[in-house]
C-alpha cells in the first residue's frame, strides 16, 4: 500500500473501508509533524520511513510508501526557507481533505495531482 491510500486510510487493496480504520493508516497530525522535523533537520527520513514503517511494496496504484516519500522529498524546496514550510503545510491540508475524502481529494489520483507527484 502506498502512502496516499494510508493516509486516505483506504484497505490493503486500495478500496474504501466504511470504518476507515484501516490498521495501515496513517495519522495525518503524526505525519506532518514528522515531516516539519525532517524539513528542519531534525529527523532524518531515514528515521520517518522507520517510524512509519515505510515500504517498499507496490500496490494496484503501482506505487509504493517509498515512491510517494521519494516524491514529496525531492519536490521540497530548499532547506532554511519560507517556501519550505509553506510548502509542508500544503501537503498537510491536502492530507487532511484526503483524509476526508473531500470531493476533489477523495481518490489518490487526485491527491497525488493536488501534491504535484
Amino acid at each position: 500500500m502506498a502512502l496516499i491510500e494510508r493516509v486516505m486510510k483506504l484497505k490493503n487493496d486500495g478500496t474504501a473501508d466504511p470504518l476507515r480504520r484501516s490498521m495501515d493508516a496513517i495519522p495525518v497530525h503524526a505525519l506532518y509533524a514528522a515531516m516539519l522535523e525532517v524539513a528542519a533537520g531534525r529527523m532524518t527520513v531515514a528515521s520517518f520511513k522507520t517510524v512509519f514503517n515505510i515500504g517498499t511494496a507496490v500496490d494496484a496504484s503501482g506505487r509504493s510508501d517509498q515512491d510517494d516519500i521519494n516524491a514529496l522529498v525531492a519536490a521540497m524546496p530548499a532547506a532554511g526557507t519560507v517556501a519550505r514550510a509553506l510548502f509542508i503545510g500544503s501537503i498537510h491540508s491536502v492530507f487532511i481533505l484526503a483524509e476526508r475524502r473531500i470531493a476533489g481529494y477523495n481518490t489518490p489520483a487526485l491527491v497525488r495531482s493536488k501534491l504535484g507527484i
